[in-house]
């Protein structure tokens, strides 16, 4: 076990930094924010401003184009987004996460070269295309097709509930390559837009993160250079794997974020109850849910940071091209699902308390806690939904005793 996280002065500075953006720059833009929740549109400006300060190429080391600051301020940028949108935390966490980090990870020196300089930029919005609709929670079963012509691959079938998924340019696309092969016989791709075999189908309609569009893709008899496999053929479930890893970590900051912000909302409304001269002792009740929210996002926060800090450790092997040893990737990927559980219900667990605080006045349309009521169902649902996460760390606990296998 890892000594106990500690940020760094650096890290430290890097969220005051993050934090005074947010609230110079982004804040007063919440309106447009709000209208573009109500189309269910792609806020463009305001991701392009997140762009411009480098919030979306934080991860990627400098020889590639990104800020070169590590999974931590990658989590610290995803919980302060957090605190102030859940949408603009999920365009984020999509497109510099797990649709850019199967590239950074797994690709070669040309393809990185190529990909990541725009993707850390913002010039191109990158999209991870792995759910379909027969291969929910099953991933291993997908139905999209890839077949070898000449110096080509051919795709065809379709992806679900991808996130940016109507707006990416850079998409990074599973499909079955040796369909009797299950797992062993996926590869991942990069597919680049616009390419005529790619077309959007139906935009979801959702109860929240309105304002992050999540889309569904048709491929059909869609071209991709043989260039653009990541990794190696047949090798690409291990890719979706790794990428998912670091994703769900990075989900439960942005997750709790949001629920620190309802905490603070909370506490805020109860000290002005007292200044108004009610008696906050009396309303145990509520100082009990602010207590509970409180130890929610303390422990979600210091479990979300030391695995934050494993999986620096482990993407940081992969890439240098070193195989990272099998007990750091069983740890990782236990860690990550463990945080991933917690913080997402512990952001379903707070919206329900601040509701319970508030009151009715609480449920009124475009409300902090109405919004919250919304946007937090998703977070126990993508990124691998929390009945498979537990499956990941009931198999693993299982594996540690010798019973069955991880």
């Amino acid at each position: 076990m890892p000594r106990t996280f500690a940020f760094s002065p650096e890290e430290e500075a890097f969220r005051r930094e993050v934090r005074t953006l947010l609230r110079d720059e982004i804040a007063p833009e919440l309106p447009s924010l709000r209208e573009a929740a109500e189309k269910h549109a792609f806020p463009r400006a305001l991701v392009d401003r997140l762009a411009r300060r480098g919030l979306l190429g934080l991860a990627v080391p400098r020889e590639w184009g990104g800020a070169g600051r590590g999974e931590a301020a990658h989590c610290i940028a995803l919980e302060e987004l957090g605190r102030l949108d859940a949408s603009l935390a999920t365009i984020v966490g999509a497109h510099a996460g797990i649709g850019t980090v199967p590239i950074l990870l797994h690709g070669t020196d040309e393809q990185r070269a190529r990909w990541l300089p725009d993707l850390a930029s913002g010039r191109r919005i990158a999209a991870f295309a792995l759910t379909e609709p027969a291969a929910g929670s099953d991933a291993a079963s997908l139905r999209t097709r890839a077949r070898r012509e000449g110096d080509a691959w051919v795709l065809s079938g379709s992806k679900l509930y991808v996130t940016n998924g109507d707006v990416a340019d850079t998409l990074v696309v599973f499909a079955a390559t040796r369909e009797e092969a299950g797992p062993k016989g996926i590869t991942a791709f990069v597919v680049e837009r616009p390419n005529r075999g790619v077309r959007v189908g139906a935009v979801e309609d959702k109860l929240g993160i309105r304002a992050s569009t999540t889309a569904e893709l048709v491929f059909e008899d869609c071209r991709v250079p043989a260039g653009n496999v990541l990794g190696e053929v047949d090798r690409g479930f291990a890719v979706a794997l790794t990428a998912l890893d670091g994703g769900r970590v990075a989900l439960a900051a942005g997750v709790l974020g949001g629920a620190l912000s309802l905490l603070e909302r909370c506490a805020q409304r109860l000290r002005g109850r007292a200044l108004d001269g009610e008696s906050v002792e009396d309303r145990q009740a509520d100082l009990f849910r602010l207590a509970d929210m409180a130890a929610d996002t303390h422990v979600g926060l210091l479990a979300t940071y030391q695995a934050a800090a494993l999986v620096e450790e482990y993407y940081g092997m992969l890439r240098g091209r070193r195989e990272p040893p099998a007990e750091l990737r069983r740890s990782v990927s236990r860690q990550a699902a463990i945080v991933k559980v917690f913080a997402s219900e512990a952001a379903s667990r707070a919206a329900e308390r601040a509701l319970a605080i508030e009151g009715l006045s609480g449920l009124a349309d475009g409300r902090p806690v109405e919004r919250a009521l919304r946007d937090a169902p998703i977070g126990e649902i993508f990124e691998g939904t929390n009945d498979i996460q537990r499956l990941i760390v009931a198999r693993s606990v299982l594996s540690d005793l010798g019973v069955g296998s991880a």
